[in-house]
């Protein structure tokens, strides 16, 4: 976040068809304190509703509060306060209603020792919500999910010489999961405790003009804590046993994580740069992609039933200017992740006590390369970037044991942003962007049992979503102020300029033997404006 302005006054209001904003900042006490606070929210859910004869099938709507207090303590002493609420929803026509909360907030205290010294001390606490309500098969279900952490960290930063720092420190957490709750109880999966704690040490040093190296070590332990339930299951996968506790820890795990990078500069315009790293990751979520648009997340922290992820990530990028004005880079990566879990095909995700039963044990793998050439002056500016990437997962009891895309597999991305400065009042802007559609299971058919209609799913993922594209333009005035306390802008543009139809989600039904497929689509082509005041 932005540091509140320690000298004077500064405010700004804005209004567009997406967003009502407010922001003020200012000194509480001249050259020591200063605040910060910004405030948006959306507009588009205060006059529509998805039930307004179909205008619109999905609203979304949302909120958040950023607030800063910063204030020195004598000449090495600074302490910040900082907050942040919001809230994004989601309402459909089909009755589904999809709200994530969250609640930050965090006491950092800043120390400068000497010119070679300095330290960071900081508590943070977080609260991350999601509630989830819908019908299916003519039932109402409610599900809530979330996690709350209490974070404290310490960071220690020391300069041998100007080519030459270490930094050291660590952190510890405890977390309180919520891997998924409905109405009733004995369906819910228990919640669980657990400690997450990390040290580390890192050395970035200029060995010669032409090479740095950056090189450390990181110690991370994971430990359930608390009152606990949790089931052991056979070969089968079925609960042959529970297990329970009173205190104490329960189930730990400790891993090492080392990483290095080196940068090399072959010249003024040119470099390259390696590195490795090791990344052990405690939490993991699911998601049902059946609900496209919605978010049904089921949380699995590292317990007994579930392994921590370890990731091995290998990287190399080329870095190059083009004379003043370019800058071109590209980048290529490899990722292999241990003990990633995916659920089996016709889980049930709510209502299930029993869903670490649901769930497999196995690989994934992610590699790619992005590229990019950017203009950063002249009154033209913009950039062109290319990015190719696949994430593929291998479970040997999913998918017949076949590699199958991962929710996060897009092959292509490739997106052109250009700005112009007309005059000093008048710049134009313009994003054209292209993706991938998404990978998903959608049923391929339906056979009936008791007259009931049951859908018949393609293989794990092996469809997709149509590919994602379209079009921004816009245009903006400036007034340009010479010791005006007040002055404003004005902006409009058109999103979607050629009504690209977006999915972001369908309905299937099947009726007297015939698959009735519904598109949900956010937004079509969409004039705005924006004006903002700032004094």
């Amino acid at each position: 976040m932005k540091e509140g302005n320690l000298f004077k006054y500064n405010y700004s209001a804005g209004i567009s068809p997406f967003s009502l904003s407010l922001y003020a900042t200012g000194p509480l006490v001249k050259e020591k304190s200063a605040f910060l606070i910004a405030i948006r929210k959306s507009v588009v859910d205060i006059f529509f509703s998805p039930q307004m004869n179909g205008m619109l099938d999905i609203i979304p709507a949302y909120y958040d509060i950023n607030l800063k207090l910063n204030t020195k303590i004598g000449n090495k002493d600074n302490l910040f306060v900082s907050f942040y609420n919001g809230k994004d929803r989601l309402r459909s026509v089909d009755g589904i209603d999809n709200e994530w909360k969250n609640l930050c907030g965090t006491l950092r205290w800043y120390r400068n020792f000497s010119s070679r010294w300095f330290s960071n001390v900081s508590l943070i606490n977080s609260d991350y919500t999601n509630d989830l309500v819908y019908t299916q098969n003519g039932s109402n279900y409610e599900w809530h999910t979330g996690v709350k952490d209490l974070n404290f960290k310490f960071d220690f930063t020391w300069y041998l010489s100007p080519d030459n720092s270490i930094k050291f420190g660590g952190n510890s957490i405890y977390h309180q999961f919520i891997p998924g709750e409905s109405g009733d109880t004995l369906q819910s999966v228990s919640r669980i405790q657990a400690f997450e704690h990390a040290v580390y040490l890192l050395n970035d040093v200029k060995i010669y003009s032409w090479l740095g190296v950056n090189y450390g070590l990181r110690i991370s332990a994971f430990q359930n804590t608390g009152k606990a339930k949790w089931l052991e299951y056979d070969e089968n996968h079925m609960p042959i046993n529970i297990h329970t506790n009173a205190t104490g820890v329960y189930n730990s795990a400790i891993n090492w994580e080392p990483r290095i990078s080196a940068n090399i500069g072959f010249n003024a315009t040119n470099s390259l740069k390696f590195a490795y790293a090791r990344n052990a990751q405690y939490m993991q979520v699911l998601q049902n992609s059946s609900l496209s648009y919605a978010s049904l997340e089921t949380w699995f922290p590292a317990n007994p039933n579930v392994k921590p992820i370890l990731a091995d990530v290998f990287s190399v990028g080329w870095f190059h200017e083009i004379g003043q004005q370019y800058f071109f880079s590209a980048e290529a990566y490899y990722k292999y992740f241990q003990n990633r879990i995916d659920y089996v095909d016709h889980a049930s995700l709510t209502d299930n006590p029993f869903i670490e039963a649901e769930t497999r044990t196995g690989t994934e793998k992610a590699y790619g390369l992005e590229i990019e050439l950017k203009k950063n002056k002249g009154r033209f500016t913009g950039n062109i970037s290319y990015t190719y990437s696949r994430v593929l997962r291998h479970i040997d009891e999913i998918n017949k044991g076949e590699e199958y895309p991962s929710p996060y597999d897009l092959p292509h991305d490739f997106r052109i942003t250009g700005n112009y400065e007309l005059n000093e009042f008048w710049t134009m802007s313009a994003i054209w962007m292209f993706t991938s559609g998404r990978p998903a299971t959608l049923p391929i058919g339906f056979y009936y049992e008791n007259w009931a209609p049951i859908p018949i799913y393609s293989d794990r993922n092996s469809t997709r979503f149509p590919n994602y594209h379209r079009l921004d333009i816009a245009a903006n005035y400036t007034t340009k102020p010479k010791n005006k306390k007040l002055f404003w802008d004005f902006g409009f543009g058109i999103y979607n300029l050629y009504n690209r139809q977006n999915p972001i989600g369908y309905k299937f039904s099947a009726f007297n033997e015939i698959i009735e497929v519904k598109q949900y689509s956010l937004f079509n082509v969409m004039p705005g404006f924006s004006i903002r005041v700032i004094f």
